[in-house]
Order: C-alpha cells, then structure tokens, then sequence
C-alpha cells in the first residue's frame, strides 16, 4: 500500500511524462486504491493552481511595485527619469497581465476544459438498489463501452439507468452528441415522473458532453445549476473560478 509521499512522487512522476496513464492506473490497482481517475485529475488541478499562483503572484508584485512609485515624491530634476520608470512599470504591469490572459486562454479549449472536469463514472458511484445484474450492467461494469452501447440498443425497454451507462458509453468512446440525446432523455424522463433518478449524475455529465461539443453557453447552464445547489452531488466539482475560466476564456479546439 503506498503512503502519501510515494502516491505524490507516483503521481508527479506521470505528470513529467515518466508514465504512461495505464501505467498509473496499473500501480494504483495493485495498491488497491480506488478511483485513480479522480486522484490524476486532483493531482493535475493542483499543480495547475500552484502555476496559476506564482503567475499571479508575479503580476501583483509588479502592480504592488507601481503603486509604491506613485507615492513617492518626483522632484523636478528627475520628473523626466520618474515618467520613464513609471512607464516601464507600467509596461511590465501590462506585459504580465498579457502572459496571464494568454496562459489562461492556451489552457482553456472545450478539451482542456473537458479533460479538468472528467472523472470516469464507476459501479462503485451507484446506489445499492440500482446493481441488479444485468448483461448491460456488467458490460459497463468492466468498462466495456462498446458492449454496453451493442446491449442497450437491442434491449427493448430501458429506463434511466440504462439509459445512463450507454450516454456515459458513447461519451467514453467519443460520441459525445448521441450521449446528449439520452441524458437529455433521462432529464425528460424525471421531469414527467416528477423524479431524479440519475439526475444528478446526468447533470454533470451532460455539461462535460455539452462542452466536448463546444455548446459552451449551454454547459455553463447545467454547470451553475450544479454550483449553486450545495445539496448537488457534484457541487464540490465545479467551482466558481472554473465556471469563469468557462465563460471568459473556453474556446474551440479548432
């Protein structure tokens, strides 16, 4: 079992290039920890913010910088000199909120913005009442996309579960738009039944689709939604600077 200090280096370890994602998920599995996925994204996050700080700590230091030059007194002598430290200050000022719009603005397309927010939807996510074995729920339950999506289409009735894993399948293997159709379904499904089975789960996951597709305005819908109900499953995922990012800087990935 891996202590701390050994999951970080592990972890740092893939984030220079050293290992490969399988690799990863390979060693957390024989150190039985569970949703790997989750601890990368985490992992990933946190290096992304600790950037974010020290960019940002450079830019309010250069901004602290100018400040303090304003209040000090400039006698005539030297007023020429003043405006030109003055205007380079200011020019720095500037120069590094640029870097920091551009920093921002090359991390942002829909997939990056996607890629922050995934985590792979497991069976250890479900409710107890919801694990009757079935072809279909085995299939998802080893990851088998491609069978699970084969199994949902030849099966005569569904309801949101099934549903669910094959939206959750078609968003694993890149087809994002068929997975919008049914959670769109699945949010259909509720709204007559007055009910919210899944609802959550297809909250969240419909944005991430929605994003992939570059429906940005839409996601942030779904997302908002999410952060403002504290009771959401997903509220500790989709923060208010991330739905920022979202608004201000996502963009295509063309």
């Amino acid at each position: 079992m891996m202590n701390d200090i050994q999951l970080d280096q592990l972890m740092d370890r893939f984030h220079n290039g050293k290992l490969s994602l399988q690799e990863v998920k390979d060693l957390l599995a024989e150190s039985n920890i569970r949703d790997g996925e989750l601890l990368i994204q985490k992992h990933r996050s946190a290096i992304y913010a600790v950037e974010q700080y020290n960019l940002l700590m450079q830019v309010q230091h250069v901004h602290q910088t100018f400040l303090q030059n304003l209040k000090q007194p400039v006698t005539p002598v030297r007023s020429i000199g003043s405006r030109i430290y003055i205007m380079r200050i200011a020019a720095m000022l500037v120069i590094s909120f640029s870097s920091w719009l551009l920093f921002q603005y090359a991390n942002s397309s829909n997939e990056q913005l996607y890629q922050d927010l995934h985590s792979r939807y497991t069976l250890s996510q479900m409710r107890g009442d919801e694990t009757t074995s079935t072809d279909l729920v085995k299939a998802f339950g080893a990851g088998n996309y491609q069978q699970t999506i084969a199994l949902f289409n030849t099966t005569k009735s569904t309801g949101n579960r099934e549903q669910f894993f094959a939206a959750i399948s078609y968003l694993e293997t890149g087809e994002p738009n068929k997975a919008i159709t049914l959670f769109e379904q699945i949010s259909s499904n509720n709204q007559k039944n007055n009910g919210s089975l899944y609802q959550d789960e297809t909250d969240y996951y419909h944005s991430l689709a929605l994003l992939k597709t570059g429906q940005k305005e839409k996601a942030i819908v779904l997302l908002k939604k999410i952060h403002t109900d504290q009771d959401h499953t997903y509220n500790r995922y989709v923060t208010k600077w991330m739905l920022l990012k979202i608004k201000w800087f996502g963009h295509s990935n063309n």
